[in-house]
């Protein structure tokens, strides 16, 4: 499980930037599966883990989108 976890974790981080981001997004994406997992993963609840996972991914970004348009940038 370890091992699949850290797998899904750089592929998710490599998804979202290439090689660079591996280690930076990896790092959010191990976050992410460990949120699937307590939120149904580990249960079979398999539904309320991606839609845990995938709120709290769309909050995120709707985060870094609001610091990053108060900060004047529109380039994200």
């Amino acid at each position: 499980l370890t091992i699949a976890s850290v797998a899904l974790s750089a592929t998710f981080g490599f998804l979202h930037g290439k090689s660079a981001n591996i280690l930076i997004q990896g790092v959010g994406g191990f976050f992410f599966c460990l949120l699937f997992l307590k939120c149904g993963g580990f249960n079979g609840n398999y539904l309320e883990g991606i839609i845990a996972t995938t709120a709290t991914h769309f909050v995120f970004d709707g985060i870094i989108a609001f610091i990053l348009l108060l900060c004047g940038d529109d380039k994200f």
